[in-house]
């Protein structure tokens, strides 16, 4: 989101992106990008934009460690 807005404060008439179906899909990466194009908006969006993105650190699954010194095929 910021550098968005740095391309539109240094002049560049759009933003584009391709490949997309390539991409990792998260819902918050989408509700980021979708903002891209209004550019009126986009000052105003920068500040709640920090709302998208939550990080929570999952240890285990149903008793499942997710511990990355063991495999999955291993299940801990």
């Amino acid at each position: 989101m910021r550098r968005v807005l740095e391309y539109y404060r240094a002049g560049v008439d759009g933003i584009s992106f391709w490949d997309t179906y390539a991409r990792m899909w998260r819902k918050s990466e989408w509700s980021a990008i979708r903002l891209c194009g209004h550019r009126e908006e986009l000052e105003r969006w920068e500040e709640r934009a920090r709302s998208f993105w939550r990080k929570v650190r999952v240890d285990s699954i149903d008793g499942i460690s997710l511990d990355p010194r063991y495999g999955v095929q291993t299940h801990g």
